[in-house]
């Protein structure tokens, strides 16, 4: 979402205070929180993570559009990459015994990783003039995937479980930018989870 809605929804009673239904994560609620981007998490559930710290239940990851840089887009984009690569390998683990102690080792620096890594994809929301917005905090490919910024300023609705939702317009074009023919279904051996964890209602 873009920035300054991604502002109001840090602040909305229903994920804040003592709310049962969900729980809001991000560094301002959260000292050792570890990632650059907030998660809003469903309390009825738990999740059991094979290949990562993280705890909780099903969360929903919230991923902040902000502006590219006119000049130097590139050197922007490859220094939040290695932030990226870096934080994430802070929340690893693993089987083998060597490559998990290097995690270990390198976990006291999540923190310090996710501190230089929002102040970089938040560096330019103030940017009145840039024509490209991209998911700066975790994207894999933050130049390829980014859109002209005049696509957050059109959205229609969209159903999803009986709810309709604001998307942007031009939503089909995203998808097909992000994920390639996302109509297609991948082939039956592929249709797997890929975030190594199993999902538990309490």
């Amino acid at each position: 979402m873009p920035y300054n809605n991604y502002l109001r929804m840090l602040k909305l009673p229903e994920l804040i205070g003592n709310n049962k239904k969900y729980t809001l994560h991000y560094r301002t609620t959260e000292r050792n929180y570890g990632y650059p981007f907030a998660k809003i998490e469903n309390n009825a559930t738990i999740c059991k993570f094979d290949k990562t710290t993280d705890k909780g239940g099903a969360s929903l990851d919230i991923f902040t559009m902000t502006p590219l840089p006119l000049t130097d887009t590139r050197t922007y984009t490859e220094k939040l990459e290695r932030l990226h690569k870096k934080l994430a390998f802070t929340d690893l683990k693993s089987k083998n015994l060597v490559k998990n102690t290097a995690h270990f080792i390198a976990r006291p620096f999540r923190s310090h990783y996710r501190d230089k890594m929002i102040d970089l994809a938040f560096k330019y929301v103030a940017l009145d003039n840039s024509k490209f917005l991209t998911d700066s905090t975790w994207s894999n490919d933050r130049l390829g995937q980014a859109v002209p910024e005049e696509w957050f300023n059109n959205y229609t609705n969209l159903e999803f479980e009986s709810q309709k939702f604001k998307v942007i317009t031009k939503y089909k074009k995203w998808l097909k930018i992000v994920y390639g023919d996302w109509r297609k279904f991948p082939p039956k051996e592929e249709r797997i989870g890929h975030h190594g964890f199993e999902l538990f209602v309490k």
